[in-house]
């Protein structure tokens, strides 16, 4: 008699922590990837359970008809409390949800809005300093420029004179170079 309460209550509470379990896992993606091994934990420990019940109840005497007792438990369960079980499960899946809502709403006001903003107006900073540092650039450049004017005005006069003579220079230079890189090729083939 012992054994038949026993393998009932299994039952029960197997179909019990099923539906919550299934409840629970169902209403999130995330936790709907994890279901498989779940499933496999949760029947191990099922098995574990009922071969320690009939361990203490029938000498760890399995019998065909436990199966029975364990469906009837179970059919004991979705007669009685299913529908409360499960109403519960989503209560208890909403109820976690609207927290972790709360939770990120508070964390995104308190901590990721501040840090955002502070790394907005970090960038628009580095963004006007670089403005201003190409505008200032550009400043001393020209000033740089003005004042080299006026300092070698006097030798100005004479670049412009000998300017083609370093043009010459130049074009003879590259020439010079030309026909040497040929030379070199013309042996390296003849050799």
């Amino acid at each position: 008699m012992l054994y038949m309460l026993g393998m009932t209550a299994i039952g029960f509470g197997m179909g019990t922590v099923f539906d919550f379990y299934n409840t629970v896992l169902g209403s999130s993606r995330w936790l709907r990837r994890i279901r498989p091994s779940l499933d496999i934990f949760f029947w191990v420990v099922a098995a574990a359970v009922v071969f320690r019940c009939s361990l203490a109840t029938d000498s760890g005497r399995f019998r065909m008809y436990t199966f029975g007792i364990l469906l009837v438990g179970y059919l004991l369960y979705r007669i009685s409390i299913r529908r409360v079980v499960i109403g519960s499960a989503d209560a208890l899946v909403r109820f976690v949800a609207y927290l972790l809502r709360i939770v990120w709403r508070t964390f995104r006001w308190l901590v990721w809005n501040p840090f955002w903003y502070i790394l907005k107006i970090g960038f628009e900073g580095a963004r006007a300093g670089y403005r201003i540092g190409v505008k200032l650039e550009d400043v001393l450049v020209w000033t740089l420029k003005l004042v080299l004017r006026v300092l070698f005005f006097p030798l100005s006069s004479n670049y412009r004179a000998t300017k083609n003579f370093w043009n010459q220079v130049g074009l003879r230079w590259e020439g010079f170079w030309n026909r040497l890189s040929n030379l070199l090729k013309q042996r390296s083939r003849e050799t």
